[in-house]
């Protein structure tokens, strides 16, 4: 049946255009071109987001550019959100854990942005000993609670706020700035070459799993010769 505007309401029509005329900024800015780099600072076009990371506030850093695309075998069914989206860059990005983790996307929903758009707070976090949220700085994370942090004041006055104490291990997680990224980028690129048998642990801030454990060793059983 075709659809006939007309038996709409006025402020049927008017949300209708609305719509659409949203619908055409959108769509205009996912064609948009952005040609981007290995080291660019990126975040999410307006409106384009589809993954948790980055979140609002932070950024990532392009860590690859893939010359043929890949897709996610998972989304192969038409009426996946994301149905035959081409996977062409890779990005490092902060984690709530202080981690660099690397995810890949379709470049179209990215962008460049300057380092000044950093808002330098931990988004997205609240400190548990005063409940302040997004608060600036450095924050510290327990080893021993579960999901649990502290911001910089609550860490230096020695709160213990439900059963976390102050002899506990604490993390110290910079926010996300370009430095951060870009430092972050650097460990992860440099090379290694490992053999059967070498012991290896997490680089620096490059834990993304939960086996290992930070600072425990491992042993190479393999090394594949494609990746």
């Amino acid at each position: 049946m075709a659809f006939d505007p007309s038996k709409l309401s006025y402020e049927e029509r008017q949300r209708l255009k609305s719509n659409i005329e949203d619908l055409r900024k959108k769509y205009a800015l996912f064609m948009r071109k952005d040609a981007l780099k290995v080291g660019d600072i990126v975040s999410w076009k307006p409106g384009l987001t589809n993954r948790r990371y980055p979140r609002p506030g932070t950024a990532g850093i392009v860590t690859r550019i893939f010359p043929v695309p890949i897709k996610d075998t998972t989304k192969s069914e038409a009426g996946s959100p994301y149905f035959n989206e081409e996977l062409n860059v890779s990005i490092g990005v902060i984690d709530s854990d202080g981690d660099f983790v690397e995810f890949t996307y379709d470049s179209k929903r990215l962008q460049r942005i300057d380092s000044e758009d950093l808002s330098g707070k931990q988004v997205g976090i609240v400190c548990d000993g005063c409940g302040a949220e997004e608060f600036t700085g450095v924050r510290f994370r327990c080893t021993e609670c579960e999901n649990f942090d502290l911001c910089p004041k609550c860490h230096a006055d020695g709160a213990e706020p439900r059963s976390h104490k102050s002899s506990h291990k604490m993390v110290a997680i910079e926010p996300c700035t370009e430095e951060v990224l870009r430092e972050r980028l650097a460990i992860f690129n440099e090379p290694s070459c490992f053999q059967p048998g070498d012991l290896v642990h997490w680089k620096p801030g490059m834990k993304n799993k939960r086996l290992p454990e930070l600072e425990q060793l491992a042993v190479v059983v393999e090394v594949l010769p494609v990746p």
